[in-house]
């Protein structure tokens, strides 16, 4: 659709504009070419129709899941805590332990708070390779980019981009959601991934 190439390609253009990159591309079968296209129109005069969601749904265009947030996925999660992490200064063999005993595949690193990198099993297994003794260096060494933070009101179109991504989860403010139970404020984040929001659909689609 037109909001999701504006998204993926950073172009404010029409309907019309769209089917002109995309017929054409769609009849090229080699990287030899060099293709010029002309966007006959801009977006910015369907602001309030084809790049409004409430409009899209209101007309047919999209399905109506508005309920489907962050903070909706993780209530229709059967277990909901706030995100196992580790700190920078942790070892290897401290995140390595964590996973195992919760049976996770990532880890958030977690500062003072605040989010500043990432562990998978992935990049964990390949520093060990790579270096045995490395279980005893400091998480800070291996980790990657931190997860995105993102709002607990976060809609499932745009929650969807953000799991594209190669970690496949976000991070969103446990303070933002009543997720915890009980609706009491809960300090830290909550982890959500590609498979919760699989199982949400799911169940959203069974209850339709």
């Amino acid at each position: 659709t037109t909001p999701v190439s504006a998204r993926r390609r950073s172009t404010l253009a029409a309907v019309s504009s769209e089917r002109s990159c995309t017929n054409p591309l769609r009849r090229i079968h080699s990287s030899l070419y060099v293709v010029v296209i002309l966007l006959p129109d801009s977006g910015f005069r369907y602001l309030s129709k084809t790049y409004s969601d409430e409009w899209m749904r209101r007309n047919g265009f999209v399905q109506d899941r508005s309920e489907l947030t962050a903070a909706n996925v993780l209530r229709r999660r059967a277990e909901t805590g706030v995100v196992v992490a580790v700190a920078p200064r942790d070892t290897l063999a401290d995140a390595i332990a964590r996973m195992t005993e919760h049976g996770i595949s990532q880890l958030p690193v977690i500062d003072e708070g605040e989010p500043v990198g990432s562990l998978t099993e992935r990049s964990v297994l390949q520093r060990l390779i790579e270096d045995p003794a490395a279980r005893d260096a400091a998480v800070a060494e291996t980790m990657g980019d931190p997860l995105p933070v993102v709002p607990a009101n976060l809609h499932l179109d745009h929650l969807s981009a953000y799991l594209d991504g190669p970690a496949g989860a976000v991070l969103v403010h446990a303070s933002e959601t009543s997720a915890g139970g009980d609706g009491a404020p809960v300090d830290g984040y909550f982890i959500l991934t590609r498979s919760d929001l699989i199982a949400a659909l799911a169940e959203a689609s069974r209850a339709k």
